[in-house]
C-alpha cells in the first residue's frame, strides 16, 4: 500500500494526510482491479503501480484532471489539460495518466491494443 510519505516525497502530492487516507484504499483497490489482480513482481512494476495509485488518488480527489494548461487575462480564457481525460473501464473511472502508469507495468490486458476498454465476456 502506498504511504502518505511516498505520496508527499516521491509523488509530490498536495493532499492533506486526512484527505489522502480517505482516498488511498479506494485508489489502491481500483488499480488492483484494473490489473485483473495480477501479481506485482519487479521493482519497475512496484514503482509504476505506486505512481498509478498516487495518480488515481489525485484523480479521485478531482484535482488531476482539472489542471489548467493555459490562461489569458484579456477577455478571460482558461484551457484545461486535455491530455488527461477520464476513461471508464470495468465501471471504474480512471485517468489517462493512471492508465499509462499501469500500462507500463505490463499488467493490463494486452492481447490487442485498446481491448482493456472492452468488457470480458468469456
Amino acid at each position: 500500500m502506498v504511504t502518505y510519505t511516498y505520496y508527499l516525497d516521491t509523488w509530490q502530492g498536495q493532499l492533506s494526510e486526512a484527505d489522502f487516507n480517505k482516498l488511498v484504499v479506494k485508489a489502491y483497490d481500483e488499480c488492483v482491479s484494473l490489473t485483473n489482480f495480477k501479481a506485482v513482481e519487479t521493482d519497475h512494476q512496484v514503482e509504476m503501480f505506486n505512481k498509478a495509485v498516487c495518480s488515481h488518488v489525485d484523480f479521485l480527489d478531482g484535482g488531476e484532471d482539472n489542471q489548467v494548461a493555459s490562461y489569458s487575462l484579456g477577455d478571460l480564457s482558461v484551457n484545461y489539460n486535455a491530455e488527461n481525460q477520464a476513461n471508464n473501464i470495468n465501471n471504474i473511472s480512471v485517468s489517462d495518466t493512471t492508465l499509462n502508469y499501469l500500462r507500463s507495468t505490463g499488467l493490463l490486458y494486452s492481447g490487442v491494443t485498446g481491448c482493456e476498454t472492452i468488457p470480458m465476456w468469456w
